[in-house]
């Protein structure tokens, strides 16, 4: 990932002859709350459509590339184009999902890659399509405001949780969200990294002003933050519904 703010999860690149099942997927993300590109959406009659999707690409968490026959044959020199396979070797960060349409050969520059398996669309399959285009800390805009949804514990020893952190406080502090909800999704977080999240979101309320409330804490982390008397800087509350409640009336 560049150091620009991602705006999109999942961009989805495909060839025009699978343009209803591109749809069909980038739908099913765009319900399952994802942020997704895809050109049907966002290219408009006049616009610069290789500026644009540069620019897409480079705000985007991830790609999702649609391998069929037609991407593979007549396709596939512009798909390989504006791939992000080339800017990150190795995948790393996942930036590439390949996704497998139909008996098509995988072609040698994706070869390395895990591959989604969607010549038979199925529950799992599209499960899998979901697990892999969400990024590990979720967010969601909500009017003038920003939920943030902690992830479980699994992910926080990841290179890649702390990456979307850093990006997460430069978005906060270059945005005019008004507001910000952390759920702290009590059962699953460690005690020591929730308290240092806090921090970090404790020291952008110090900066920038920014109302920030979080909800479902841990009772650990609770008595930790309230000990620590920083309850005035984030209050914490039991359920999302009280953080609402407690945003509307001040």
């Amino acid at each position: 990932m560049n150091d620009q703010v991602a705006k999109f999860d999942i961009f989805v690149s495909y060839s025009s002859a699978d343009k209803t099942t591109a749809l069909q997927i980038a739908e099913t993300l765009r319900n399952n709350r994802l942020r997704v590109w895809i050109d049907q959406w966002y290219i408009k009659p006049g616009d610069d459509i290789v500026l644009t999707i540069e620019r897409a690409l480079s705000r985007s968490r991830r790609q999702l590339i649609l391998l069929s026959h037609s991407a593979v044959a007549s396709d596939w020199v512009t798909l390989e184009r504006n791939t992000q396979q080339f800017r990150n070797p190795s995948n790393q960060g996942r930036f590439v999902i390949p996704v497998r349409l139909d008996d098509c050969e995988i072609p040698n520059s994706l070869g390395r890659l895990s591959v989604i398996d969607f010549r038979t669309p199925s529950d799992a399959a599209t499960h899998q399509l979901i697990i892999a285009s969400t990024p590990i800390l979720h967010t969601v805009k909500e009017g003038d405001g920003l939920i943030v949804y902690m992830p479980g514990q699994y992910s926080y020893e990841s290179g890649e949780f702390h990456d979307e952190i850093k990006e997460l406080m430069k978005t906060l502090h270059e945005s005019e969200y008004e507001y910000v909800i952390i759920d702290l999704n009590e059962t699953d977080i460690y005690p020591s990294t929730a308290m240092a999240v806090l921090m970090r979101f404790a020291r952008v309320v110090d900066q920038r002003g920014l109302r920030i409330v979080a909800a479902r804490p841990s009772e650990l982390v609770s008595n930790l933050w309230e000990t620590l008397s920083l309850g005035k800087r984030i209050p914490l509350y039991a359920t999302l519904n009280n953080a609402h409640k407690a945003l509307r009336s001040q």
